[in-house]
């Protein structure tokens, strides 16, 4: 059932699975933040979202106290080819 506001958050939805569930949930018109740390994710899962308002990704282990990720318009790394928003 969906929520009123139609957020979720999605953790570890760079993986397999979850980038699944992020596509199904963004085409059901949910907002999505995703909590990744990245360890067995990948950022080319998710990185067909990157322009989507819908969709926004920290890059960020759970298990920490603190959680830091960058402004959407930054790249974490050139390389990547997923953007992060705070």
């Amino acid at each position: 059932m969906k929520s009123k506001s139609n957020n979720a958050l999605v953790t570890g939805g760079a993986g397999f699975v979850g980038s699944h569930l992020v596509d199904r949930l963004i085409s059901e018109g949910y907002k999505i933040r995703i909590v990744d740390n990245l360890s067995s994710g990948r950022l080319e899962n998710i990185a067909h979202n990157k322009h989507n308002p819908n969709f926004e990704l920290i890059v960020g282990d759970l298990k920490k106290t603190r959680i830091q990720a960058e402004n959407k318009e930054q790249r974490r790394d050139p390389k990547d080819s997923c953007y992060v928003k705070r």
